[in-house]
């Protein structure tokens, strides 16, 4: 894996600090779908990333007779999320490194806007692929390189910064959060690699950061137009191919 500090690890997850009520995301559009129709199995599920746990009490909700571990790098929000969900388990983990976990432990894993931060996607996939069940599904979802991109395009005003922010999205520049942005077909090669079989599934919404985003790039609109044209463009998104939507859903399956 590539090098670097625990100092490195915090800085990238500085938007916990800004966003930590609702930055884990309270159901993520297209998770569910992706995860087993037997609601009474009694599966062993992980998240990495869970933030405050919202997506993982979800899961918890969905199958209630599975183990639901939520994990992150952060300590402060695993102790929220235990208040906020007692019957989670909780586990600290950093993503870019190894996982505490023993080989073949789980029968899905899952992330949501995690993927886009990692140092070493390859190292990433690698260790995801060992605690996974022959069988197993790594489900994940983070934003399309390409959204990214036409975001930041339209709602920076500078246009020398502008610039800038979209260069550091397309090389990867590890001066930002974002420092591992994919397209569809990219992602399709690393999990394939990675030793997974890949699928994308669609989107049917707009989580709710995609939301504030989205708003955002109409702030230029009248207020009496913003509400009809934010409605608009949603509709538009979610019937858009993967390839274009705002973020992008990939499940890999381990042979």
């Amino acid at each position: 894996m590539r090098e670097h500090s625990d100092a490195d690890a915090a800085r990238r997850n500085d938007p916990y600090g800004t966003y930590a009520n609702d930055y884990g995301v309270f159901s993520v559009p297209g998770l569910i779908g992706a995860l087993p129709r037997d609601a009474s199995a009694a599966f062993r599920i992980l998240e990495i990333g869970c933030c405050y746990g919202h997506s993982s009490a979800a899961v918890k909700a969905a199958y209630p007779n599975a183990e639901v571990v939520a994990g992150d790098i952060v300590a402060e929000c695993l102790v929220k999320t235990k208040e906020l969900y007692p019957t989670l388990e909780t586990a600290l983990i950093n993503a870019d490194r190894e996982l505490p976990f023993a080989d073949g432990e789980f029968d899905y894993v899952f992330s949501s806007n995690l993927f886009e931060h990692l140092y070493d996607d390859a190292a990433h996939l690698a260790e995801v692929r060992r605690i996974l069940k022959r069988g197993g599904e790594y489900v994940i979802s983070t934003p399309n390189l390409w959204i990214e991109l036409l975001y930041w395009g339209l709602i920076n005003p500078e246009q020398k910064t502008r610039f800038r922010s979209i260069w550091t999205r397309l090389t990867g520049s590890r001066e930002i959060s974002h420092c591992n942005l994919q397209t569809v077909s990219s992602l399709r090669r690393r999990f394939s690699r990675a030793g997974f079989a890949p699928r994308v599934q669609r989107r049917d919404d707009l989580s709710n950061t995609e939301q504030r985003k989205l708003a955002g790039t109409l702030e230029w609109l009248p207020q009496a137009a913003r509400e009809p044209a934010f409605e608009v463009a949603r509709n538009l998104w979610r019937n858009l191919p993967p390839f274009i939507q705002p973020s992008i859903v990939v499940i890999g399956k381990r042979p």
